[in-house]
Order: C-alpha cells, then structure tokens, then sequence
C-alpha cells in the first residue's frame, strides 16, 4: 500500500515537472519565432 502511495505521489510530481518543462519549452520556441522577445 504504502508503495502505491509513493508511485503514484512520484507520478504526480514527474507529471507536473514534465508540464513545467513543456511550458518554458513553448515559451522559448515562442520567443525565438517572435525574435527573442514575449510580451507574454
């Protein structure tokens, strides 16, 4: 039990890490279409 627990708390945290990353990806590729800068 306890180890389902732990898996499905490490899912969760890589999930949110994972989505973060994709964001400043977008971001930056975002950036570099619009010449390096974003008004966001």
């Amino acid at each position: 039990m306890i180890w389902f627990v732990v898996g499905l708390a490490v899912l969760v945290l890589l999930g949110i890490w994972l989505e973060m990353l994709a964001r400043i990806v977008v971001l930056y590729m975002i950036g570099e279409g619009h010449g390096g800068y974003d008004d966001y």
